[in-house]
């Protein structure tokens, strides 16, 4: 219940090192080495259907939330069941792209 209270207030947030010295990673640790294995993944598997098997949901449940551009401090409602498969599918952010104008009153001045 910690960590997912941790998670919840900061995805940078990480719990205190373990007894045996071992540190824990944040939300944005995770999704850092998430990504990187989905580069490594992408680079020798191009082409191919990859499944990833996890011990625990939040490597998924980030990755997850990343994809469909929910804030990460959420990615627990992402979380996967005991042996869920999911089709892992970037979402659609909506946004503005169109050029923007600032007026000038005194042009070249405001170059």
């Amino acid at each position: 219940a910690t960590v997912g209270a941790g998670d919840r207030l900061d995805p940078s947030w990480k719990m205190t090192k373990g007894t045996d010295g071992t540190p824990n990673e944040s939300v944005y640790d995770v999704l850092v080495r998430m990504r990187q294995l989905l580069s490594i993944t992408e680079t020798q598997y191009f082409g191919e259907i990859v499944i990833f098997i996890s011990p625990d949901s939040d490597c998924l449940s980030i990755l997850q939330a990343a994809a469909v551009g929910a804030d990460l401090r959420r990615h627990r409602e992402f979380a996967f069941r005991a042996g869920e498969a999911r089709m892992l599918e970037a979402g659609v952010i909506l946004r503005d792209d169109s050029p923007t104008s600032i007026p000038c009153p005194r042009p070249p001045a405001c170059v």
